[in-house]
């Protein structure tokens, strides 16, 4: 089961002149129902999860949030268009009742973000996706392990964080769902450690070498076609993959599909090259593994050792 999927339960009864219902949101357990209309209301409403980080199954009353014709009007009037009836407003999913004081105060202030016209911007917050997308990280490779040495490289996710401690949990080796990791021992880690990271900045470092230093991957905007592709596609030319066994596998492969290869493998790749006098020719491209990656910081401090 997907546990991202969200189920809602609804009770009817006969029509009613004035609405009068109960509702229950972010509920883990059928049995927090009747723990809720049994709780006596002392003590504070649990969130999402308990103190052990487990999800939160407890009863309290305040979970049961009342809702009336003015509840119903006070979300019509900040959630829907002007002048939604309050019958056909949009709920919100309280978590608890006393969030309804607080969209009664934002209710009734006089002004709305609208009201300011072209006076504000509104940005997207930095995230994995739309980062990802123009280029400023990359999801580490499956043959990666994750661990890196400088914090330059550490990108932190929200499972690392819990009570202000980053180092609440790291990724598994392989982590493709939100599930996959493992709590920190903040006991038995070292002073210097920094939990795995599924993804690294974009920046030489993801520049790919072969081992007589060509470049098989890279990121770099300024070498567009240079390379392989981080993915294959049937809009690459053809490649052929000759492993130290002596197997061959040919088809269009990118980075994603070759970075794991075993050392001496050879990737092969011909291309249309039209950059002679002579006219356009078919140009192998070669490359041997292992692969490396680049880091410029480490060639500085190799320099300025050197010469300093």
């Amino acid at each position: 089961m997907d546990h991202h999927t969200k189920y809602s339960i609804n009770l009817y009864g006969p029509p009613q002149e004035q609405a009068d219902f109960d509702q229950l949101a972010n509920l883990f357990a059928p049995a927090t129902v009747d723990a809720c209309y049994a709780h006596d209301g002392t003590g504070m409403v649990g969130g999402y999860k308990n103190e052990d980080g487990k999800w939160n199954i407890a009863g309290h009353s305040d979970r049961i949030v009342r809702v009336t014709d003015a509840a119903l009007a006070v979300f019509a009037h900040l959630y829907d268009e002007q002048g939604t009836p309050p019958r056909r407003a949009r709920r919100p999913a309280m978590h608890a009742g006393t969030l309804q004081g607080v969209l009664d105060k934002l209710a009734a202030y006089p002004r709305r973000l609208a009201d300011l016209g072209d006076h504000y911007t509104s940005t997207e917050m930095w995230h994995e996706t739309m980062q990802q997308k123009d280029g400023t990280i990359h999801r580490r490779p499956s043959g990666d392990n994750g661990f890196v040495t400088d914090t330059s490289d550490w990108l932190l996710s929200g499972p690392h964080f819990f009570l202000a401690n980053p180092f609440n949990k790291t990724p598994k080796r392989v982590c493709t769902a939100n599930g996959h990791y493992d709590s920190s021992d903040l006991e038995a880690i070292p002073d210097d450690y920094l939990p795995r990271t599924n993804y690294y900045p974009m920046a030489d470092r993801a520049t790919w070498y072969d081992l007589h230093g060509r470049i098989v991957f890279t990121n770099s905007k300024g070498l567009v076609g240079v390379g392989l592709p981080r993915k294959g596609g049937t809009v690459q030319p053809k490649a052929r993959l000759t492993l130290p066994d002596g197997t061959v596998r040919e088809g269009q492969f990118g980075w994603e599909d070759v970075q794991s290869l075993p050392d001496g493998a050879v990737v092969q790749q011909w291309v249309q090259d039209d950059t002679l006098p002579t006219g356009p020719y078919l140009k192998e491209r070669r490359w041997v593994a292992p692969f490396a990656r680049a880091s410029r910081e480490d060639d500085y401090r190799m320099a300025w050792a050197f010469f300093g």
